[in-house]
């Protein structure tokens, strides 16, 4: 197998990068790189987190195990793209729990993180490239919704709205409390999580106000390849922006230094237009006496080796000087021994720098592990202020709500049929009607509309009679067409005979007309109230927004909507076909600091296994299944869920795992510590007989630990 030593390779002017873009739910990895001015994606990958950020770590190095695979590369150099909330706007920092995340992830797979980028921001020199004026950015996470509203070629509104099962109305709401002043552009560009796909066709079908888009905007999605060139242009834009702004005559510049700051600057400033690694790194002394290299490229130019640390090169030379020759040089005795020599030192040169610089093992170890199951009752305090114990946080927030329900009652409107009919009066005497007086045709009835006096029946020649006749003004009883009826028709006068009296209608009786209206129902009234405290309670994480962090648990069985100064817009009876509701929500709340609960179950857990075993928050799940609330504290019940394994002391397993023969080594560390299982890496290969054995240098293994679920 062949042996190089990278002193005599020529220095490669490719860099390659390894950049990762988080999120809450989803992990975006690519590598890229620069090369003659042209940056370029090597290779990219996407994984759902398994857990959270609680198993981060790990799916992470399964990604980057997959790149590695893909690209044949070592990834070093990492970039950490970010959401705008998980930095703080005031310094610029990333906040907690995100910047620990980094600092663990960057120590527990050897990274060396170079900075961070905020994500819009890149998309904004994006934006400006493609001479792209105004649109709304539309930021998708798996608990919010990130709306940035770019006019003019700057930021002018930025807003996060808590996600719900309606993304339309979780835009909108922001939307609707903008200040009057901003002009909504036409267009929404969607990026972020993998799921955008899904919410752009749920934007794409919902209904606008027409205030906000008088016409439905354009949905655009900015693809995971686009982005993540975008990004890695972004990046190395900066880089070269950095470098070109710099002195590059000197060896090396002091501001480029992880963690070696100029001490002329803040600690808080920015480098490459991006936040420098100090911020990401944890705080580790580096090392005295070895010169430190710049993280995010090579100098122009040559760097020479400081005074107290000789090159490679200049201590095989030193070496070689100190030899006394002989006198005689043509001995061809004393020729075998110089060379032999000569052979030894480079061949015990080289065993050594490959033993320090190259020859390097990591050891996965898999721990025996107990799972453990408790039921805690945990008495919290209830308080009005964040604090640093483990209590019961309250708050209230206030929101006004608008809705409007269709109408579900009825009722019946309409006119009564008139008209005039003809009494006929066939008795002996007159006969006087009053007003108000029935005539009816078979179920329908008819009432005069005035007193009326009908004449007795005249005696006529051969016999003959003929009726007393009046003719009066009727009115149907009830209102609809039904009434309406012809002239000539025959109507019965109340209960009497109509051998003796009858009316005949003389003028059509018409106009008679019935239609049915919706009208609010004391129905709609309750349900609507119900409908907005409902609405209340499901967007309560969209009402609390910024508010809760992602630390924060909220308490659902806590929170209490109570409504105020509510109107409707029309009472009981009253024709409507809608009904709409204004009203005021005051939002009661209640909240818990994840971590702190965590730290409290790890306690009460520590207390019931065995002292030689611990608890590992990584692996401590819980549910709440209870809350009963006092009125000054909250019991709590929480089923915990955890694995615990004995401690590992690293430096111990270090020491005994050197010089060690590698088919022994497994064998060796689980009859000794009780390991489950090992597995054994050696990422630079090795050369023959040397590889078979361990390094001799500690600090040339690293150990990580696993368990399996």
């Amino acid at each position: 197998m062949g042996f190089t030593i990278p002193f005599f390779n020529k220095k490669n002017t490719r860099l390659d990068y390894f950049g990762l873009y988080l999120t809450d739910s989803s992990i975006f990895g690519f590598v890229f790189k620069n090369q003659d001015g042209i940056t370029t994606i090597l290779s990219q990958s996407t994984y759902s987190l398994t857990a959270g950020f609680d198993k981060v770590l790990e799916d992470v190095d399964n990604l980057i195990s997959e790149l590695e695979l893909k690209t044949n590369l070592d990834l070093e150099r990492t970039i950490f793209f970010l959401h705008t909330w998980m930095i703080d706007q005031e310094t610029f920092e990333i906040k907690e729990p995100y910047k620990g995340i980094i600092q663990n992830l960057s120590k527990g797979l050897e990274l060396k993180p170079l900075g961070y980028i905020d994500v819009f921001e890149a998309l904004e020199r994006y934006f400006v490239e493609k001479s792209i004026v105004n649109t709304v950015g539309i930021e998708v996470n798996k608990s919010k919704i990130g709306v940035h509203i770019y006019v003019g070629n700057r930021i002018v509104h930025r807003q996060y709205a808590a996600r719900t099962d309606d993304a339309g109305d979780d835009i909108n709401s922001v939307f609707r409390n903008l200040p009057k002043d901003i002009i909504l552009p036409k267009t929404l560009r969607l990026f972020g999580d993998v799921d955008k796909a899904e919410l752009a066709s749920q934007l794409a079908e919902y209904s606008w106000d027409d205030k906000i888009f008088p016409a439905h905007p354009t949905i655009e999605i900015i693809k995971d390849a686009d982005l993540n060139l975008i990004l890695s242009k972004t990046c190395i834009f900066e880089f070269n922006t950095n470098e070109n702004s710099k002195d590059v005559s000197t060896s090396i510049n002091t501001e480029f230094l992880p963690n070696k700051l100029n001490e002329t600057e803040p600690p808080s400033q920015a480098v490459f237009g991006f936040r420098q690694s100090h911020d990401v790194l944890l705080d580790e002394p580096q090392p005295q006496n070895e010169p430190i290299r710049p993280p995010v490229f090579e100098l122009k130019t040559k760097i020479k080796p400081t005074n107290n640390r000789l090159s490679f090169i200049d201590k095989i030379k030193n070496k070689a000087s100190q030899i006394s020759l002989p006198k005689n040089p043509s001995s061809g005795k004393n020729k075998i021994i110089i060379s032999t020599i000569i052979i030894i030192s480079v061949i015990i040169g080289l065993i050594a720098v490959y033993e320090y610089f190259i020859h390097s093992l990591h050891i996965k170890i898999f721990l025996n592990t107990t799972q453990v199951d408790k039921t805690f009752e945990i008495n919290l305090p209830i308080k009005t202020s964040n604090t640093e114990e483990l209590a019961i946080i309250k708050n209230i927030a206030n929101e006004k709500y608008s809705k409007t329900i269709p109408t579900t009652g009825s009722r019946e409107v309409g006119e009564k049929a008139t008209g005039t009919v003809i009494i006929h009066n066939f008795d002996n005497t007159e006969r006087t009607f009053t007003s108000g007086t029935k005539i009816i045709k078979d179920e329908l009835v008819y009432t005069l509309d005035s007193d009326v006096k009908v004449d007795k029946v005249t005696e006529k020649t051969a016999g003959t009679k003929e009726s007393g006749k009046k003719e009066v003004g009727v009115t149907a009883s009830e209102i609809g067409p039904v009434y309406n009826a012809k002239s000539g028709t025959k109507l019965q006068l109340d209960s009497l005979s109509d051998a003796l009296y009858y009316a005949i209608v003389s003028e059509d009786i018409k106009g008679g007309t019935r239609e049915e209206v919706p009208t609010v129902s004391t129905d709609d009234i309750e349900a609507l109230q119900s409908v907005v405290e409902k609405q209340a309670k499901d967007q309560t994480d969209n009402i609390l927004g910024a508010s809760i962090s992602e630390d924060d648990l909220l308490i659902e069985d806590l929170v209490d909507v109570s409504l105020s100064k509510t109107s409707f817009s029309g009472e009981v009876g009253e024709e409507a076909r809608s009904l709409k509701v204004d009203t005021d929500a005051e939002i009661e709340y209640f909240f818990l600091k994840k971590s702190s609960l965590t730290k409290r179950l790890k306690e009460l857990l520590s207390k019931d296994i065995s002292s030689e075993y611990i608890v590992d928050p990584k692996h401590l799940t819980y549910t709440i299944e209870g809350v009963d609330a006092g009125t000054n504290d909250v019991i709590l019940t929480v089923d915990t869920v955890a694995l615990t394994h004995k401690a590992v002391d690293e430096e111990d397993v270090k020491m005994k795992s050197k010089s060690q023969s590698l088919k022994l080594l497994e064998s060796k560390l689980i009859s000794e510590y009780g390991f489950e299982h090992i597995e054994i890496e050696q990422p630079f290969g090795g050369i023959p007989f040397l590889s078979n054995w361990t390094p001799l240098f500690t600090k040339n293994i690293t150990i990580s630990t696993s368990v399996r679920q």
